[in-house]
């Protein structure tokens, strides 16, 4: 091990050496300035090499920067498509029931924090601190009531739940965020056979590839994939000379999968936020 450590010290040695040669050479000979010129010319010049090299070396190495992800689900739109709400009103009605109990999402955003990267066997993201939770998880897999059901609120087989379409006795629908096969996969878990009418009498929703729990007798419905390029910047792989070429592929991820950057306005504080937009969520991120 230390013959081929010293073989390589060697060719440093070697390399530095030949460098300053041909600078001193080149200043003394070429350029006709005395010997001090020729020393100090050929010693800022190569200063000024080593210099270079190690920005270059810094622009692809892989070093990884915290961050941190909000979610906002745009809840009237989401619940309405999936028949959980029929009208504006229905939404007011939960809207407000929700606001009167704490802990209840509709009133807040998904907060999490990637503070570390993943290991060599590990899933994207990595180690996250969950924020509304005040939790670490190794695995990305975030699941809650969108409504929390009451202790005193009917449980019986045909009770509806009282501010959403679904089974009182399945609690209630819930939205989830997790690792996919196709990217960071958002969605609602709902109640197996309460899907299974629902989707018959809709077309569109009857093309989606749900996943059943036979288990638990539940289904996940997924509604939108982010792409994984979308946090990668902060992992250290993308070499800073090609970042345009980075984002306008991912841009057509993004659209491909139905999302949108959302563009800078003119102020002039700048937001440090990344906002990306999707007809039913609103994802942000930044460096932290």
């Amino acid at each position: 091990m230390w013959i081929e450590r010293t073989k390589t010290l060697f060719k440093i040695l070697i390399k530095t050496a030949l460098l300053l040669a041909v600078l001193y050479v080149f200043f003394k000979y070429v350029g006709d300035f005395s010997l001090e010129q020729s020393i100090t010319l050929t010693a800022i010049c190569f200063i000024g090499y080593e210099l270079f090299l190690h920005l270059k070396a810094r622009q692809v190495q892989n070093v990884f920067s915290p961050f941190a992800v909000t979610i906002f689900p745009k809840w009237y739109p989401l619940l309405l498509d999936y028949k959980l709400i029929h009208s504006a009103e229905e939404y007011d009605k939960l809207y407000t029931a929700c606001g009167a109990k704490s802990g209840n999402i509709i009133h807040r955003d998904y907060w999490f924090t990637v503070v570390h990267p993943p290991n060599d066997n590990g899933l994207m993201p990595g180690l996250i601190f969950w924020n509304n939770r005040n939790i670490f998880l190794s695995e990305l897999d975030f699941c809650e009531s969108i409504m929390r059901i009451e202790d005193d609120i009917p449980m019986g087989h045909k009770e509806r739940h009282p501010f959403l379409d679904h089974p009182a006795y399945a609690g209630t629908p819930q939205f989830y965020f997790k690792w996919g096969g196709g990217g960071y996969e958002f969605g609602l878990e709902v109640q197996y056979e309460w899907w299974e009418s629902v989707k018959s009498s809709d077309p569109n929703l009857a093309k989606i590839k749900d996943d059943r729990d036979y288990l638990c007798g539940t289904t996940r419905i997924p509604i939108a994939a982010l792409p994984y390029s979308v946090f990668q910047e902060y992992y250290g792989s993308v070499d800073l000379s090609r970042m345009k070429k980075f984002f306008e592929m991912q841009d057509k991820q993004l659209e491909e999968k139905g999302w949108k950057r959302r563009e800078e306005g003119d102020s002039e504080i700048r937001d440090p936020w990344t906002h990306l937009d999707h007809k039913y969520f609103e994802v942000s991120h930044r460096e932290i």
